[in-house]
């Protein structure tokens, strides 16, 4: 209730005594010993300090930058909690200069911070328009606001408007206003960076990240191939941290490798056919992959034995049944013995690991042969005749 009656006070305060400026650069870094103006409708002034404020743990040691003032809120007792202190500019006119910026340094360091508000003040009375709240640690941060968007009626004069926290540790500084044109303020444009400056209006390619953290989540799994080949995948997602962008796969087994091999931005997922097309049924290779991120950090070590893929007919009620098969090639189509005079049967022959090697040849009751020489078997065969 306090801030609302202090700002329907300040309505009724005409500029008049305030120095008109309208030429520009307007710079005031208060080394000349002259702050701004107080008003006599809050608790407490701003004052003049150099060399750090009193208090401990909160308040700036020094300008913003070195050897210098700075315009301040003590916030030690009786001045909290919760007290106001108010002072503005002289009053500007940029009606003929379109395209000015206010630009200050601000320094919020205490962990009881209040609050520093940013107003506004033209023909249509005070308007607030930014703010910042708590701690901002021990360090001056730049403040940049364009004039040209606030649609400001006539003349105009800046507000500060310093409230103190719950304790003596809420010291607030501000220093080096400015008011003229645009500038570029070089810094760290990337949100998701630790050092991001969201004043920055060039990217110096100085952001900083925290390291990769490695998987949020992880799987491998295999998908059978026509030919009986295991394709092998290995799949993860991450989050946004740019350290984890996924540059290199390394993957290997206990026979082969290890390879590398590069990876797409934003990469979720490697695959890679494991083993020969006749893989044997007892076949067992572990196969181990690892996520090399940008930062140079790797993963967790993924891993995964596939098993053999046989195609053949899997449907146990079919006379084409194969039982070593677990990809079914459609085969699963039944006899073509003459019921009459022929009667199928099926013989199952379970080869080594050289079934080119195996041949063999097979003669019915009527004198009728059947050869399978040697190499027309492979391990995709395996439980066929």
């Amino acid at each position: 209730m306090k801030k609302l009656q202090l700002l329907l006070l300040t309505l009724l305060i005409p500029f008049l005594g305030y120095t008109q400026i309208n030429t520009f650069p307007w710079t005031h870094n208060f080394d000349n010993g002259v702050g701004l103006t107080n008003w006599n409708t809050d608790d407490a002034d701003w004052v003049i300090d150099a060399g750090g404020t009193p208090s401990v743990n909160t308040g700036p040691s020094d300008d913003m930058n070195g050897g210098g003032n700075y315009w301040y809120v003590e916030s030690s007792s009786p001045n909290f909690p919760n007290n106001y202190f108010v002072c503005q500019t002289d009053t500007f006119d940029i009606s003929s200069t379109p395209g000015q910026i206010l630009s200050f340094w601000y320094h919020m360091y205490g962990n009881t911070m209040g609050e520093l508000n940013i107003w506004i003040g033209d023909d249509n009375g005070w308007t607030k328009i930014d703010g910042i709240v708590g701690d901002q640690g021990d360090e001056w941060h730049i403040k940049y606001i364009e004039l040209d968007s606030l649609s400001i009626v006539g003349n105009f004069a800046i507000g500060f408007e310093g409230i103190t926290g719950t304790s003596y540790t809420s010291d607030i500084a501000i220093d080096s206003l400015y008011v003229g044109a645009s500038y570029a303020i070089v810094g760290c444009m990337d949100p998701g960076a630790q050092n991001y400056d969201p004043t920055a209006t060039i990217d110096d390619n100085s952001c900083t990240y925290p390291p990769c953290q490695g998987f949020l989540t992880s799987n491998v799994y295999q998908n059978c191939q026509p030919n009986g080949q295991a394709l092998t995948i290995f799949e993860w997602t991450l989050d946004t941290n740019v350290s984890c962008e996924p540059v290199t796969f390394h993957y290997w087994t206990p026979f082969n490798g290890p390879y590398q091999y590069g990876l797409n931005p934003n990469s979720t997922n490697f695959a890679v056919n494991a083993g020969t097309p006749n893989m044997p049924p007892n076949w067992s290779v572990p196969h181990f992959g690892q996520v090399e991120f940008a930062d140079g950090s790797m993963s967790d070590t993924l891993f995964y034995t596939p098993y053999s893929c046989i195609p053949g007919c899997t449907d146990s009620t079919q006379t084409a049944y194969n039982p070593w098969a677990n990809i079914d090639d459609g085969s699963c189509s039944g006899t073509t013995c003459d019921p009459v005079t022929q009667t199928q049967i099926t013989i199952e022959i379970r080869l080594d690991n050289w079934p080119q090697e195996t041949g063999w040849t097979l003669t019915d009751g009527m004198g009728g042969t059947f050869n399978t020489p040697d190499g027309t078997n492979t391990k995709n065969e395996i439980g066929i005749t």
